[in-house]
């Protein structure tokens, strides 16, 4: 996806919002004084390259398909949502390209959110999916594991991912 941001000064949000409507490479055509934190935040977003105006078609045509060959040369079992990285098979998880260590049901929570981010799940539906149906498990197991996710994932200044939908479950967005 190629996003021409001639008119915006913080282009982080704009990539943050198009990175969860879709996981397709974003490659940003930014205005030639674009700060280097704004910058830098686009990328923190999900922006995977950007090239300042003006630009010769042969370099922005070249940033393209770079960027194409790195995103198709991934993992399929690598899934991204936001700065957010999941890698199923390695049972890996990255955020901002810092790894972090989970404990394999705070991972088993993790993939069920990234397969169906904006989907929200009850605490039932959660119990049932990472410790089964017929598992007799504690009153606040899906809460606490749930806590400890967040305190993984969503460490300050980082944007929240995993939300409480009140009264019902929570939800990735």
């Amino acid at each position: 996806m190629l996003l021409d941001l001639e008119d915006v000064a913080e282009p982080g949000p704009v990539v943050t919002r198009l990175r969860e409507l879709s996981p397709a490479p974003i490659v940003l055509l930014i205005p030639e004084g674009l700060d280097a934190q704004a910058r830098f935040e686009a990328l923190l977003a999900g922006a995977a390259d950007y090239a300042a105006k003006p630009i010769r078609f042969t370099e922005l045509s070249a940033r393209i398909e770079a960027t194409l060959k790195r995103t198709l040369t991934k993992p399929r079992d690598t899934i991204d949502y936001a700065d957010l990285s999941v890698s199923l098979s390695r049972r890996r998880v990255e955020r901002g390209g810092e790894a972090i260590e989970l404990s394999s049901r705070e991972f088993d929570l993790l993939t069920t959110f990234v397969r169906h981010p904006q989907r929200v799940y009850t605490r039932a539906q959660l119990s049932d999916l990472i410790w089964g149906a017929k598992r007799n498990i504690g009153f606040n197991a899906v809460e606490r594991h749930v806590s400890n996710l967040r305190a993984k994932l969503d460490r300050p200044p980082r944007r929240r991912l995993i939300h409480t939908i009140v009264g019902i479950g929570y939800a990735l967005r």
